[in-house]
């Protein structure tokens, strides 16, 4: 993953990643990759919390993670993280590898389509909020609340 849009995070494994083996569990390393690709946004200047502020939102799509070596506890891993474009989805590649003897332990990929709000308002949002707390909330928005629209200006700049 040689490439001038490449970004390097940094995280230290916490004992609560961690499973009955002692071993980070399979599902954080979605939770890693994301710290990672906001981190990412956050290196090229952009503000996610700008976006959301706007109604303009990156939801994941599709996600896929390999695995091949463990990550245990107090590990300092290093994620790799790069950004392409592929029409209308943005597309992040991650590894992630062990800092002090530099294994690489995973590799993963999450595709996003850029959102903004449509037809919601400011009550039907707050409405949604709170039913997204309740246990028989289901889908708290449906997708015609949402608009998928083209990347960003910014987002297009940093992606190249």
């Amino acid at each position: 993953m040689s490439n001038s849009r490449v970004e390097l995070i940094e995280i230290r494994v916490a004992f609560a990643d961690t499973d009955a083996m002692g071993i980070v569990h399979h599902a954080n390393y979605l939770k890693y990759f994301e710290v990672a690709r906001v981190g990412w946004l956050r290196n090229k200047g952009l503000d996610y919390r700008k976006w959301q502020d706007k109604g303009q939102h990156l939801p994941l799509v599709e996600s896929h993670c390999r695995y091949k070596r463990p990550a245990r506890f107090e590990d300092l891993l290093t994620i790799k993280v790069k950004g392409r474009r592929d029409g209308l989805r943005v597309i992040f590649e991650y590894e992630v590898l062990n800092k002090e003897n530099g294994i690489l332990l995973t590799t993963g990929k999450t595709e996003h389509v850029c959102v903004t709000a449509g037809t919601a308002n400011a009550n039907t949002a707050n409405a949604n909020t709170a039913n997204a707390n309740t246990a028989n909330a289901g889908a708290a928005r449906t997708a015609t609340d949402y608009k998928i629209m083209e990347p960003t200006s910014d987002l297009l700049d940093a992606l190249n």
